[in-house]
Formats: structure tokens, C-alpha cells, sequence
């Protein structure tokens, strides 16, 4: 007789002592194996469903801002942004050259939770990742925003929220959830800490971006659609069923080596509900994009209908990054959300063109709504796990970093030190990629001039390559373009020394359509590239070096003396160098 076949079981839940002793392990492996992860303060937050959750800080003195990063699936925050080292994968992450490390020299404190079942952070029923509602990670994070960050050093500090696929999509439920929508289940929403009815608290969140976010998965459902009509009974029958292994990075294959050696990382396989829950949450981020402008002004005061201890009284900026060739999540998604959002979109022509159509179907729906400051880049050589593709990466964040982040928190540096960087930095070779030197990016923008012919292309509402927002450095790096743009209306230009202008001023001018600002070339910025960070490890908020401190240069401090006492100068300074050398 041939053995009858059974129905998949869902594996017996531990006893809470077999639970304990795993994590105690873990807990021991990871403080050994994160030992270089910086100066680092862990914390614990409960959440409503009473599972433990795990934060990890690296507070900077004199911030400049709060930057809230969100890791992706299967990962955990220090995994995600920590640096690992490609060529020894045997080696600890560490925080030295890190996005983390970065941050912090940008003058950006830096927060970061294990979300539930992930990392440090508990699951349900001791499992890893397990769980229920794909909404309660976006409502853990607010929950964390207002317990952990929003009290650290001054609480009318700007924050900003960034993620990563996943953490992608929890960045932008976040906000659409902060600006009116509504959760797609019911959960149980943020509540203050203390008892009886308090005054709602501003909570300063100033922008998000998502990085290759979740917006859409048409492709994983094609391939898979003969297990769809099961994914709805096995989520509900056997929730923490595995059953599907998710795809592997062909283009950087050390990555799965990282996450196998890493021992808090969930290499199995994706369970039954955790996965019909990431199918549904890519219909909701879609469906309620409109949010992320804050359409209801009664959201953004002290009496907002919201059911949440705070309120965030402007609306956040926007930043949508994504690879084209991203086989994982479709860069469809985040083309969708953008146009929905009149963004502007930045990119190699090539690339621009081979979305346009897509923008332009939505625009054409006529649902598109007018946000202050949205922006989306298209990447021409990454893949999907944009914090851990190597160098272009690291690449990648110098870049939000100087174009994006630094102008939306009025950042300065030293311009003395700025330009002393500019003389000294010698041409760096990271794996092929020639990383140019101040003085050559000045020549390319004094010779290159914006080409009337850009406009010749079709563009109805949609923007061009010429429309990026900010402007930025011909780095071999992901969508990088020789041409040099001023910020769109709205985003300031810090000098050092000038404040910027507030984000209040430049939200108050409306992005009717994405069409081509005539201003952009009145004033190319000079950007500086960032050379590779120094062995010697730094203090938080400090640089390595003068060269590193030009991340946060927008344009240069004006100079009123004369070419005669210019001419002086450098000659005084050639002879001093000289006097030196001898």
C-alpha cells in the first residue's frame, strides 16, 4: 500500500523555557559578532502585543537632525547598516565607513529598531519571523518614534525615516498613516506611555525615504499564481507555515554569504501569513498614497483626529530610490507612487524613458496630488539591497547625504577646511570606479552648459533627466549625470555661514506638474566627493579627515578680495608648502 499522503503542519510552537535559552544564545553570539558596531546605546520597548523589541542608538552631540533607519526582511537594523567587508565575509560588521558612520559625520543621530520577530526583537510565539499583521510594524515604529526618539537630546529636532525594501515600505505606511490614512486592518493604535488625556505632542518628522520599497510584486505573483489562491487559506489554517524561499542577489552573490554567517538573520523559508500579508501591504501603499502629501490640514495641529499621542505639523519630504534592475521588487512600484505624487523623477535618459509610460498612465488617471517635495531616482546599476551592494552603496548614501539630506537640515561645515580638502584629497580608485577631484567636477561645470534640446523630448507631465532635483557629482555611481542642476523651488542651498531657507518657506510653493524648472541652470553647485572613511575610528560627529567633511558643501563661501590679493595668497601659501617639503 502506498503511503498516504499528509497536509503540511504548521511546526509546534516551543515552551517558553526552549525560547529563553535560544535567546540567550543568540543575544551572546550577536554581542560577540556586533562587538565593533560603535558607540552604540541598546534599548527595549514593549509592544501592544507584549512582545519585547530591540533599538539600537548612535547619538551624535550638537545633531543636526534624527535619522530613523528601517531594516528589510529577514535582516535587523546593525545587519542592514553596518558595514561589512565583501572580501573577508568571515569579519564582524563595523560601524567605521558604515551608513551609520556617515550619518553621524553628517551631523545626524541615528535610531534604529529591530522590528517584531527580526534581529534581538521577539516574534510571535518565540518564532522568527512570524507575523500576525503586516500593520503592526509600521505601528511598532511609530510607537518607537515617540517613546525613544522623539525624547532624545531636543525633541524639536528634525527627524527623518529611511528604509530599505521592507523597512521601504514601513517608512512609507508610516508616513501615510502620520498624514490621515487608515490602517488596512484593525490594530490597536499608539498610545502615551502615562495615564489620562494628554496634549498631543508635535512630532517633527521632516522626511522619509524609501529605498528599493515594496511597493509592488506583480512579478513574484505571475510567477507563483497557481499558489495565490492557497496564500489566503494558509495564512489563515497554518500562519507560520514556511513555504517559499525568497530570491537571491545575482548581481552581488557574497550577499547571501553575509546574511548565512550572520547570526541574526532569518534564513529560512517565508511563512504562510507573513507572505500574504506582504502581498496585501503593496495595494495599500499604492492605494493610499495620496497621504503622503497630508490632504487634511486638521491632521497637521494639536487637535488632530488621529488616534496618536502626536501630530506632525508639516508635510514630510519625499525621496523614492530605485534600481531598474531589481528582480526582487518591481521598480514599477515606486514609479506608480511617484507619479501619483506628481514626483520628480532623476535619471539616466535611458532609464527615464523605459518608465515614462508608466508615469504617464497614472498622470493621466487624473489622481495625481500635489506634494511640496517629491522626488524619485531611477538607478542604473544596483540591484535591491542598496546598503550592502558594494562601493556603489556607499556611493549611493554620500549622495543623499549631499544632495537630499544636507539641504533639508540647513548643515554646514567648515569652508576653510572645505577648501584646504579640495587641494589636498588625491584621486581615489575604489574597484574601477574613479572617483574625481573637486577641481575636475569645477571644469566639467564650467564647460558643460544645459542643453535647450532636452525639452525637445516628450515629456507631457512628466519630468525629465534635466528636472532632477538636486544636483550632484559625474561619480560612475547609480544614476549619476554629468549635468549640474540648482534644487527645485523649495529646497534650500546651505552655505556655511548662511542659514538655509526654512522648510516651512520652500513647502509653500506648489509643484503643480513635474515640468521643467528654466532656474535650474542659472547656478551650477559644486559637489564634493567623499573619499573612502580612515582605519583610525572616530568619535560620532566627528571626520576622519578634511576631505570628509566636504560631504555637507553646497556651494562656496564667497570670496570679495581681489585677484591681486588672491594671487598674493597663494603664492604665500605655495612657498609655505614648499618650506615644508624641504
Amino acid at each position: 500500500m502506498a503511503p498516504q499522503e499528509t497536509a503540511p503542519r504548521t511546526p509546534a510552537t516551543p515552551s517558553p523555557a526552549k525560547v529563553a535559552k535560544q535567546r540567550e544564545k543568540e543575544i551572546a553570539a550577536a554581542k560577540e559578532w556586533y562587538k565593533n558596531a560603535g558607540p552604540v546605546t541598546q534599548t527595549e520597548m514593549r509592544n501592544p502585543e507584549g512582545l519585547v523589541l530591540h533599538g539600537h542608538h548612535w547619538v551624535v552631540p550638537n545633531a543636526r537632525a534624527k535619522v530613523v533607519l528601517c531594516h528589510g526582511y529577514g535582516m535587523h537594523a546593525r545587519f542592514d547598516y553596518l558595514r561589512h567587508d565583501p572580501q573577508n565575509l568571515k569579519s564582524p560588521p563595523v560601524y567605521e565607513g558604515s551608513w551609520v558612520h556617515k550619518l553621524n559625520k553628517a551631523q545626524c543621530s541615528v535610531h534604529c529598531l529591530d522590528q517584531q520577530s527580526f534581529g534581538l526583537s521577539e516574534g510571535h510565539k518565540g518564532k522568527k519571523s512570524h507575523i500576525l499583521d503586516i500593520e503592526h510594524l509600521p505601528r511598532d515604529t511609530l510607537q518607537f518614534l515617540y517613546e525613544q526618539v522623539l525624547p532624545s537630546q531636543d525633541p524639536s529636532l528634525p527627524i527623518f525615516i529611511c528604509g530599505v525594501s521592507l523597512g521601504g515600505c514601513i517608512t512609507a505606511r508610516v508616513v501615510e498613516l502620520v498624514g490621515g490614512g487608515s490602517a488596512s486592518t484593525k490594530h490597536n493604535a499608539v498610545q502615551a506611555s502615562s495615564n489620562g488625556a494628554l496634549e498631543k505632542k508635535p512630532l517633527p518628522l521632516r522626511g522619509a525615504i524609501c529605498m528599493a520599497p515594496l511597493f509592488r510584486m506583480e512579478r513574484l505573483k505571475k510567477k507563483n499564481k497557481h499558489l495565490l489562491p492557497l496564500a489566503r487559506a494558509l495564512a489563515a489554517l497554518a500562519p507560520s507555515l514556511e513555504v517559499g524561499k525568497p530570491a537571491k542577489n545575482e548581481m552581488y552573490p557574497f550577499f547571501q554569504d553575509l546574511i548565512e554567517v550572520d547570526p541574526l538573520c532569518y534564513t529560512g523559508k517565508s511563512r504562510a501569513r507573513l507572505s500574504n500579508e506582504l502581498l496585501r501591504v503593496v495595494d495599500t501603499v499604492r492605494d493610499q498614497a495620496p497621504f503622503f502629501s497630508f490632504p487634511d490640514p486638521a491632521v497637521k495641529t494639536k487637535d488632530s483626529p488621529l488616534p496618536y499621542p502626536f501630530y506632525v505639523p508639516e508635510t514630510p519630504s519625499l525621496l523614492i530610490v530605485h534600481s531598474k534592475n531589481d528582480t526582487f521588487v518591481d521598480p514599477e512600484g515606486s514609479v506608480c507612487v511617484a507619479a501619483t505624487l506628481g514626483a520628480k523623477m532623476d535619471g539616466s535618459q535611458e532609464t527615464l524613458e523605459k518608465y515614462q509610460a508608466e508615469y504617464d498612465n497614472v498622470v493621466k488617471s487624473g489622481k495625481v496630488v500635489n506634494h511640496p517635495d517629491a522626488n524619485l531616482w531611477l538607478l542604473d546599476n544596483m540591484w535591491h539591497c542598496l546598503s550592502k551592494e558594494l562601493p556603489e552603496g556607499d556611493l549611493l548614501m554620500d549622495r543623499v547625504i549631499r544632495d537630499w539630506l544636507a539641504p533639508r537640515i540647513g548643515a554646514d561645515v567648515n569652508v576653510k577646511e572645505v577648501k584646504e580638502a579640495k587641494d589636498e584629497a588625491p584621486e581615489q580608485k575604489e574597484d574601477g570606479i574613479k572617483i574625481p577631484q573637486p577641481e575636475e567636477i569645477t571644469e566639467r561645470k564650467e564647460e558643460e552648459s544645459p542643453s535647450p534640446e532636452v525639452d525637445k523630448a516628450p515629456r507631457d507631465a512628466a519630468p525629465t533627466a534635466s528636472e532632477a532635483a538636486p544636483a550632484h557629482s559625474e561619480v560612475e555611481a547609480p544614476a549619476v549625470q554629468s549635468e549640474s542642476t540648482a534644487p527645485p523651488a523649495g529646497e534650500g542651498s546651505p552655505a556655511a555661514d548662511v542659514p538655509a531657507q526654512s522648510e516651512a518657506e520652500g513647502k509653500e510653493q506648489p509643484v503643480a506638474s513635474p515640468t521643467h524648472d528654466e532656474s535650474a541652470a542659472a547656478e551650477p553647485q559644486q559637489a564634493t566627493p567623499v573619499p573612502q572613511s580612515q582605519s583610525a575610528t572616530p568619535q560620532p560627529g566627528e571626520p576622519t579627515n578634511a576631505a570628509e567633511q566636504s560631504v555637507l558643501a553646497q556651494t562656496p563661501e564667497p570670496d570679495n578680495r581681489t585677484s591681486e590679493e588672491e594671487s598674493a595668497a597663494a603664492a604665500k601659501r605655495l612657498s609655505n608648502q614648499v618650506a615644508a617639503d624641504e
